[in-house]
C-alpha cells in the first residue's frame, strides 16, 4: 500500500489517539468554518454492545482495535484501483444502497475515501469510548458551529490541511461518529455534504431487528461478490502493490472459532524462516467479526489488505518484488482470534522489499 494511501487515516487515528503530553506534534489552526450543520436524524442507539456487535456483522464497516486497544469502526469505500483524485471513490453502503450490479475496474477499501477536487482523503469512523479533548469538534444537527481546520506543513491551509466534527449517537453512552476531511476546501463542503447520509446510514444499523441473518441482510452485497454462500467459506485475492495483496471473503459462523480477531498468515518453512508476515502486524489488521444470532446459517464477510510477505536472506534474489522473477508457493492461513487456524490452503506469493 502506498504512502499516498495509508497517511491520511493514520494522521486521523493519531489525532484520536494522541495525548496531551505530544503537543510538540500538534498542528496549528489555518483558518475556522463558522457554519450551520444539516439536520440530522436521531440515531437511538440503547444498547452500545449490541451496536457493535451489528457494526461487525455489516460488510459496509470494518471494526479493529487502534493503538490503545479500543474498538472502532470505520465505513469501507469502494473506488478504482489507481486513480487517486479521480472523484470516483464513495462509501460502499452508498454504492450498494444505489442498486449498483458492477464492481467494473473498482474496489473494495477498509478505509477513507480518496480524494477529488475538493478533499484529498475523508473518512467516517465510529469510536467507542470518550473523544479526546482536543482536535475533534463536536456538533449537533441544526445547531451553529465553528470548525478548526489544523496544518501541519505550513501556514496556510493546503492539501495536507485537517479537520474532525463528531456528533454523538447515545444520549448515555460514549459512542461518536468521528467524521474526518483532509484537503484544501475552506468551506469543508464534504463534510457538510456526507454527514446526513453517514448519519442515515448508522441509524439503519441501529434499527436492525434482534434477530436477522447476515447473508440475507447484505444479500445484494454477497450476490455481487460471491457466486454461492452455500460453502463452508471462500477466499478472493486482489493484487496489491509492490505484491502486499488484499485477501477477502466469508467465513461460516460454527461457533468453533473465535471471530474476534480474524487476520492472514501466510508462511514457508524455508523461504520464510516459518511466518512471512509478522505476527504484530497482521494482528493490527486484524478484524472483529462479531457474532451472529444463526451461526449454521450465516456467513460472515471479511477483508484484510496490504498482507506483506517477508523473505529470509537470500530468497529476495529469487522471490523478491524487485529482485526476483519467481514465485513461491506457501501456506494461506485465516487465523481466528484466538490463534486457531480456521481455514488452510496453497497459494503462490512474492516477497516485499523495501
Amino acid at each position: 500500500m502506498s504512502l499516498r494511501r495509508t497517511l491520511p487515516i493514520i494522521v486521523a487515528l493519531l489525532t484520536l489517539c494522541v495525548s496531551s503530553c505530544d503537543t510538540q506534534f500538534r498542528s496549528k489552526e489555518v483558518t475556522r468554518v463558522e457554519t450551520t450543520v444539516p439536520v440530522l436524524e436521531d440515531v437511538k442507539i440503547i444498547d452500545a454492545k449490541r451496536f457493535l456487535n451489528d457494526l461487525k456483522l455489516s460488510p459496509f464497516w470494518k471494526v479493529e482495535r487502534d493503538r490503545s486497544g479500543a474498538l472502532l469502526a470505520k465505513a469501507r469505500s469502494i473506488g478504482p484501483e489507481h486513480h487517486f483524485g479521480d472523484g470516483s471513490s464513495e462509501f460502499l453502503f452508498k454504492f450498494m444502497k444505489d442498486k449498483r450490479k458492477d464492481l467494473g475496474e473498482l474496489r473494495i477499501y477498509n478505509d477513507y475515501l480518496r480524494g477529488n477536487e475538493l478533499f484529498s482523503s475523508f473518512s467516517a469512523i465510529v469510536v467507542f469510548g470518550p473523544l479526546p479533548k482536543t482536535g475533534v469538534t463536536l456538533i449537533k444537527g441544526g445547531e451553529k458551529t465553528s470548525v478548526p481546520v489544523h496544518e501541519s506543513y505550513d501556514s496556510k491551509i493546503g492539501p495536507n490541511s485537517s479537520s474532525q466534527v463528531a456528533v454523538r449517537l447515545s444520549d448515555d453512552q460514549d459512542v461518536f461518529l468521528v467524521v474526518y476531511e483532509q484537503g484544501s476546501d475552506p468551506k469543508r463542503a464534504t463534510t457538510w455534504k456526507m454527514l446526513p447520509g453517514i448519519v442515515n446510514e448508522l441509524k439503519s444499523v441501529a434499527s436492525l431487528p434482534k434477530e436477522y441473518l447476515v447473508i440475507e441482510k447484505y444479500t445484494d452485497l454477497f450476490s455481487l461478490l460471491f457466486p454461492d454462500t452455500k460453502p463452508d467459506h471462500r477466499i478472493q485475492r486482489l493484487p496489491g502493490m509492490q505484491d502486499r495483496d488484499t485477501f477477502y471473503g466469508f467465513l461460516k459462523a460454527t461457533g468453533e472459532w473465535n471471530p474476534e480477531g480474524v487476520n492472514i498468515k501466510i508462511s514457508h518453512p524455508v523461504y520464510c524462516g516459518g511466518e512471512g508476515t509478522r505476527e504484530s502486524s497482521r494482528k493490527q489488521k486484524a478484524e472483529y467479526l462479531g457474532a451472529p444470532f444463526e451461526r449454521e446459517q450465516d456467513r460472515l464477510f471479511f477483508l484484510i489488505e496490504d498482507n506483506a510477505v517477508y523473505l529470509k536472506h537470500p530468497y529476495d534474489a529469487d522471490f523478491g518484488t524487485f529482485s526476483g522473477s519467481k514465485s513461491f508457493e506457501g501456506t494461506l492461513e485465516i487465523i481466528d482470534g484466538g490463534g486457531k487456524s480456521i481455514v488452510t490452503t496453497k497459494d503462490q506469493f512474492k516477497g516485499w522489499e523495501r
